[in-house]
């Protein structure tokens, strides 16, 4: 089922996801990081058909599969109101819920890429005709079930963010050698 909420970016009618802190495909601010200041960037939307009842939002790593067989969720939030148009830097999201990320925390847990590396992280936009009500440890996998067995994705778009252990990463903080062997 998640593979089908990612075919749905390219499948469903197009929404567009901007922010003023980084260009698309651009890196993201050193405070997005986990080990900065751990702070979401504030998110703009448009193009939420009328017939949305409410929004998704995710930020996934995708590189993170080659390690933990899965897209590395740092960020997800389910039951925003459709009407929305910016989600703003950091403060919480009024009437929605944000579920745990893959750090078993809930809310956004920024970026932290292995040493010596620069990975990619999307922010992923869903207009849903289905307001999800499932408490906030629901995990994505369930997430996206539950859109696919009672609703539909009717819009979808992405924003593309980098980061690089550079800019910091729990792996050149914790202990010796990091976190990584």
């Amino acid at each position: 089922m998640i593979d089908d909420l990612t075919a749905a970016l390219a499948d469903a009618e197009p929404l567009t996801v901007t922010s003023p802190a980084f260009e698309d495909g651009d890196r993201l601010p050193d405070w997005t990081g986990f080990v900065n200041e751990n702070e979401r960037p504030e998110l703009r939307i448009g193009g939420v058909p009328d017939a949305a009842e409410s929004l998704l939002v995710t930020m996934v790593h995708p590189e993170a599969a080659d390690v933990v067989d899965h897209e590395w969720v740092h960020w997800q939030a389910w039951g925003i109101d459709p009407e929305t148009t910016v989600l703003p830097r950091d403060e919480p999201l009024e009437g929605a819920t944000e579920g745990y990320n893959d750090f078993l925390r809930q809310g956004w847990g920024g970026p932290s890429p292995p040493p010596e590396q620069v990975e990619t992280y999307r922010f992923r936009v869903y207009a849903l005709d289905m307001d999800l009500d499932l408490p906030a440890a629901t995990r994505r996998a369930r997430v996206a079930s539950t859109i696919g067995l009672e609703g539909s994705v009717l819009a979808a778009g992405e924003l593309t963010g980098r980061y690089g252990a550079d800019q910091g990463s729990v792996f050149l903080t914790e202990g010796p050698r990091g976190l990584r062997p």
